[in-house]
């Protein structure tokens, strides 16, 4: 039996949550159980899960009193999943991840007991995106979404199924990294253990508006502390010295740019995330907070 548990984090995103809770309670293969981490949501979330709680059995809902961002939030579920659930399967998605109703039947583990670690493909307007799934730091080549299945080694939480066990050997996600490259710095964690295999039948809509995806990779916001810090810090602690070098030398570049720019605002980003990252200064910062920019 396929005893498996989805895991969702949200964050005012109630129209999403509604459709995602919809699609992973209609799975053909059923899930044994959901939990749910409302981020500390104020757009009607808590009251929609609370009643929601009540016509479904085995969802598992935990409020947030604050935003403790993505990782925080993969944590607490993983955690609560692990400690409140019988399952041997935890699939991780955020509330914009809609799951194809076949998806989880697709994903049904094989008896290499070696392997710890399944992933779907990712979909947005029905093109593949493939910087989901890693290998060597680069996605993998669309060419090989053709195949049944695939390896790779690095994932992101959209869409990551791994087992009871392999939890058991890596422990929970970082929380302190509070929200970008915690799922890389995870991934990386897994490299001893198993691979990741990507079954290409099973396949997950992600519901991201790409047009402000794409604008928002040209503007400098409170996001970008958040990963700079923590790609020199994952590279760091996994003593992958080159490619720690290389993320230096590029946040320095940046660092020059803005300043050639006279973005006083950008270099004390920069540079602050740089810092933190050396002396392990980790956790949310309150001088870069959901929604500034730079």
């Amino acid at each position: 039996m396929f005893n498996y548990c989805i895991v969702i984090v949200t964050f005012n995103r109630l129209s999403l949550l509604r459709e995602c809770l919809e699609h992973s309670i209609e799975q053909i293969t059923r899930p044994s159980s959901i939990v749910v981490i409302d981020n500390c949501s104020t757009d009607g979330t808590r009251e929609f899960l609370d009643e929601f709680s009540k016509t479904v059995c085995d969802i598992h809902i935990h409020h947030m009193k604050e935003n403790i961002g993505g990782a925080g939030g993969f944590k607490r579920g993983l955690q609560a999943a692990i400690e409140e659930t019988d399952a041997d399967w935890f699939m991780l998605i955020d509330d914009d991840a809609i799951l194809d109703y076949d998806c989880m039947s697709q994903l049904v583990p094989s008896f290499d007991k070696q392997i710890h670690a399944y992933a779907c493909v990712v979909r947005t307007d029905d093109e593949i995106i493939t910087m989901h799934r890693r290998r060597n730091d680069s996605p993998v080549s669309i060419s090989e979404y053709s195949l049944p299945s695939f390896n790779c080694d690095l994932a992101s939480f959209c869409g990551l199924m791994i087992s009871r066990l392999l939890v058991s050997k890596i422990g929970y996600p970082q929380e302190d990294y509070f929200i970008w490259f915690d799922d890389t710095e995870y991934s990386m964690r897994f490299k001893q253990i198993t691979p990741i295999v990507v079954r290409t039948d099973a396949v997950l809509n992600h519901k991201i508006n790409r047009r402000s995806d794409k604008e928002e990779i040209n503007v400098i916001s409170w996001k970008n502390y958040y990963g700079t810090r923590n790609c020199i810090h994952a590279y760091k602690k996994h003593k992958q010295w080159s490619k720690f070098r290389k993320a230096i030398y590029f946040t320095v570049k940046e660092i020059f740019c803005q300043i050639a720019k006279g973005n006083v605002s950008a270099v004390k980003l920069y540079c602050s995330a740089l810092f933190d990252a050396v002396v392990n200064r980790m956790g949310k910062n309150s001088h870069y907070l959901p929604g500034v920019k730079y």
